[in-house]
């Protein structure tokens, strides 16, 4: 039974990223996406979110006993991506 949750969540996030990744795609397919390298990207447009945050990290993923410590990277990188669109796109946000 832990296996079939187990696996329900990983199609479940593969899912959720898969949509996301299109979406974002799709929002930027006419506009092109610039590509900035670490050093010519400007302090305040950067977004860092770590899964080791006191806020955050001892939080369970799902109803798994998996804690965004450990096991939360894709969960927070996904987050400061989608973060920088909106500060790109709504600066005042």
């Amino acid at each position: 039974m832990k296996r079939a949750k187990y696996f329900i969540i990983s199609i479940l996030i593969i899912i959720f990223a898969s949509i996301l990744l299109i979406v974002i795609y799709k929002h930027n397919q006419n506009k092109g996406t610039p590509i900035q390298s670490s050093n010519d990207m400007e302090f305040d447009t950067y977004v860092h979110y770590s899964q080791k945050d006191a806020r955050w990290g001892n939080d369970t993923l799902g109803s798994t006993t998996y804690t965004m410590k450990k096991y939360g990277c894709l969960t927070t990188c996904i987050a400061s991506s989608v973060q920088m669109q909106i500060n790109e796109e709504n600066p005042e946000y």
